[in-house]
């Protein structure tokens, strides 16, 4: 509200003191056209939002499987340090007796416990190791106990994936528009597009619709409750600001479409680059687990042999030490395909 003095008139029939009481009320009609371009373009931000959560989500189960995997790789190598370690002090007790009646040399005893102080030293430096990566999964899940999560690919899992069939192939019809990313970058574009539209809406007029509803008002208009007008502005320069503002969104609106382009080159690329990896590594298993069968028929052999005295007791060490070096690799890589599985997933925008 306000009050107002007109002072004081000339005329003896007029009020010399004439004041007034009223509220001002002011409706925008139109501001240019800018105002219904943002409407448009806050249509686009609930999308951007749920697109931007369900990439956040693929990432994250992507990066929680590779570490639960890492955690069940060091699992396995640490279950075959302990084997290894007991094969090994039987070894060194059976190496003892051995020497005491002349049987085996000193030094291939010395080499056994060499061996076995090695192999106990890794296994203290690995749990090191498995303590850090199991901080590292309660503290990103918050689950204490991360033996109770299952692993959710079956022994069977890479049969059923039919990698080679070619209708699961990428191509360059395949643009991955469904993917989280993409329709991220496009509602991104989307929106940017409508708020140029609304920044060259300061080039127009504005047009507001003014009214004063008076509670007191003296003078010849006193029984007059209301009076109405239309307020036009336009800014004819305002030092170059709108065009400033405009340039800078078409700049980010052709930035967000080159990394549109960018994006669907590089996630058909990193596609079919998983898709060859992980048929590549899965056969690397295969074959690496056919070695570690091989290696430890090589060293039961070997005792064997060593019993009927056709081989010496350090030549079944190394055959040991050959066995332990096979099983160990097998153990760190047994479970790298299905980290690239979930890495494949990701790159074709798809939610586990």
């Amino acid at each position: 509200m306000r009050d107002a003095e007109d002072g004081y008139s000339q005329s003896s029939l007029i009020e010399k003191h004439q004041h007034s009481a009223y509220l001002n009320l002011t409706q925008p009609l139109f501001q240019g056209g800018g105002e219904y371009h943002l409407l448009e373009a806050a249509k686009f931000y609930p999308e951007v939002s749920k697109w931007s959560r369900i990439q956040a989500e693929i990432d994250l189960y992507t990066e929680l499987a590779k570490l639960f995997y890492e955690i069940l790789s060091l699992k396995k190598e640490d279950q075959t340090l302990k084997e290894q370690e007991n094969i090994l002090e039987r070894r060194v007790s059976y190496l003892r007796s051995r020497v005491k009646i002349g049987r085996s040399r000193k030094s291939e005893l010395f080499t056994a416990e060499s061996q076995l102080a090695n192999l106990s030293a890794e296994n203290h430096s690995l749990q090191g190791r498995i303590l850090i990566y199991q901080e590292a999964f309660v503290r990103r899940t918050g689950l204490q106990d991360w033996s109770s999560v299952e692993d959710p690919l079956a022994e069977d899992w890479y049969e059923k994936l039919k990698l080679s069939d070619k209708s699961d192939k990428p191509d360059e019809s395949d643009d991955f528009e469904t993917s989280p990313k993409i329709q991220l970058i496009n509602h991104s574009l989307g929106q940017t597009r409508a708020e140029i539209l609304a920044i060259k809406g300061d080039y127009w007029p504005q047009i507001d619709l003014s009214g004063n509803y008076y509670f007191d008002r003296t003078g010849t208009l006193k029984n007059s409750q209301w009076d109405v007008g239309l307020v036009a502005k336009w800014e004819l320069y305002g030092g170059g600001a709108t065009q400033s503002a405009v340039r800078e969104k078409a700049l980010e609106a052709e930035k967000l479409n080159n990394e549109l382009i960018d994006t669907k080159r590089n996630q058909l690329a990193v596609t079919e680059r998983l898709r060859n990896s992980l048929a590549t590594k899965v056969e690397e298993v295969k074959k690496i687990s056919l070695a570690v069968d091989m290696a430890e028929k090589s060293y039961q052999e070997n005792i064997n042999e060593s019993q009927s005295g056709l081989v010496s007791d350090l030549e079944v060490l190394r055959s040991l030490d050959d066995y332990l070096k096979i099983k160990r690799s097998f153990d760190r890589i047994r479970f790298e395909p299905k980290i690239i599985y979930f890495e494949y997933l990701r790159s074709k925008g798809v939610r586990p």
